[in-house]
């Protein structure tokens, strides 16, 4: 199995690829009402997770003066500003550094104007937009404001951008079919084949499926694994909360649902233990306390 802070999403194999830029770009086009054409006027510049621990996101790119940030989620994350915040200022490090910038100095130093994006593929109920600010975090009034954009994409959400881009409404149906198929009591590898099946035979999104089939059907599985650990420690928190009374509860049973989720995904996943604290976002400081639990028999 690929290390966590390298594995594509199948969201990511399709928008962030440099070999698959005309989709991004058409993305980029709906989202903004723009009319690019030439798919290398977009330049990604996603950081790299093993230099930036904790760094990392799903799609980073350059175009015209704007540096875009997307982020694909299936469960939404109300931090994403301050995610986004911090993400921007090491990519703004970065350029000022690559063209020798001197911050301290008397010339004002351009910069690309920022533009933050979440796309949601969750099964909880979401608007089809929504915005989040790091205002939402102060207690008061402040001076510094980011702001993100989540747009649902699932099946029948935000209909006008699925039909200005092809590519992903294309990635919001087999996302549907497979849960679908996996609803009528498919295990997950047959409802992500017959999704796979469905969307070739409809002749939706055809080319890149055909191409990525294997792929694609490996990268799913993947994140079917996560997604269930997810849901294994959400309802362990749940349980234990209600066994324990809600103060104590909420503390100890968020450390038994996370560690029950970062030993499914060793167990499953065959993901080492740093591997699978990523994934679940453990803080630094708090892991030794959980490699001492997964040591124990």
């Amino acid at each position: 199995m690929a290390n966590r802070r390298h594995k594509d999403t199948v969201f990511k194999d399709i928008f962030g690829s440099e070999k698959r830029k005309r989709y991004a770009l058409s993305l980029y086009n709906a989202l903004n009402g723009t009319g690019y054409e030439d798919p290398d006027a977009l330049e990604f510049n996603t950081l790299d997770n093993v230099l930036y621990l904790g760094m990392h996101n799903d799609v980073s790119f350059v175009i015209g003066d704007e540096q875009n940030v997307w982020e694909h989620q299936s469960t939404l994350n109300p931090n994403m500003p301050l995610r986004v915040l911090k993400y921007v200022a090491r990519l703004y490090e970065n350029l000022i550094e690559k063209k020798e910038e001197d911050e301290y100095g008397k010339r004002l130093i351009m910069l690309l104007t920022p533009r933050a994006v979440v796309f949601y593929i969750g099964t909880e109920d979401r608007p089809d937009i929504e915005i989040m600010r790091l205002s939402d975090s102060f207690s008061g009034s402040g001076d510094v404001e980011v702001t993100v954009t989540a747009y649902n994409i699932n099946e029948g959400h935000n209909k006008e951008l699925m039909e200005r881009c092809e590519a992903l409404r294309g990635y919001s149906h087999m996302v549907a079919r497979v849960r679908a198929h996996g609803d009528e009591g498919m295990s997950p590898e047959e409802s992500i084949n017959a999704a796979l099946d469905d969307c070739i035979g409809g002749g939706i999104f055809e080319e890149y499926f055909v191409e990525r089939r294997a792929e694609v059907a490996d990268i799913f599985m993947s994140e079917y694994d996560e997604e269930r650990v997810r849901e294994i420690a959400a309802k362990a928190n749940y349980r234990r909360g209600h066994e324990d009374g809600f103060a104590e509860g909420h503390d100890t049973g968020f450390d038994e649902g996370l560690l029950a989720a970062v030993k499914g995904l060793v167990r499953r996943c065959g993901w080492s233990a740093d591997e699978a604290m990523d994934v679940v976002d453990i803080p630094e400081d708090e892991r030794p306390r959980y490699v001492a639990l997964l040591a124990r028999p």
